[in-house]
């Protein structure tokens, strides 16, 4: 019965044209089913890691709103207006990894490479190699505990390495804060110039 409940509600969403964010739909859905099959769901709701769906909520969250603020293209702008073209592509890169640490790469790389097109015109710069810059130095970023795949690689793990699995991955992601811009320009950027 709920396979054809389920059925039903997406055929009617497809048919009836009805526009939904899925999130709510999702969360609408789980608590028909918690309140109607509890015995079920106790046990589920027991081993969801609440502790992470707060953290990375709350961060995408203020990531939203910062970019809302325009803040990723008031640092992306700021970069930039540097002197030296060189510089704002490593500026750039390291705000692509800084921003990328706390919200969606795809989001940050969207905001940022057309941040990158006068960088390059002005600065006689390689733009492939700048663009690809930006691409790597905001992905090396992706496993910190902030970010969804490594909340989820935190959710998953085993209660009792959780913590230094965190301490872990917030070594790793913040190290290639600095370090993923600093090698990628090197190789990306300085050899095309």
């Amino acid at each position: 019965t709920a396979v054809a409940t389920l059925m039903g509600l997406v055929i009617a969403f497809m048919f009836l044209d009805i526009d939904s964010d899925v999130g709510v739909l999702a969360l609408a859905l789980a608590l028909v089913i918690s309140v109607l099959y509890p015995g079920r769901t106790r046990e589920a709701i027991k081993g969801v890691d609440w502790s992470t769906i707060l953290l990375v909520g709350g961060i995408l969250t203020y990531v939203g709103v910062m970019q809302r603020m325009g803040t990723v293209e008031l640092l992306g702008h700021a970069a930039e207006s540097v002197g030296s073209p060189l510089l704002a592509a490593f500026a750039l890169c390291l705000v692509a990894a800084f921003v990328s640490a706390f919200a969606s790469t795809t989001g940050i790389l969207g905001a940022l490479i057309p941040l990158a097109i006068p960088v390059i015109a002005i600065g006689g710069l390689p733009g492939f190699g700048l663009i690809m810059a930006i691409a790597i130095s905001s992905n090396l970023v992706d496993s910190t505990p902030f970010s969804s795949p490594g909340a989820t690689c935190i959710a998953n793990a085993e209660p009792s390495q959780r913590s230094k699995l965190t301490r872990m991955m917030l070594a790793w992601g913040f190290a290639m804060i600095v370090i993923g811009p600093v090698v990628t320009v090197t190789t990306l950027v300085v050899p095309g110039m």
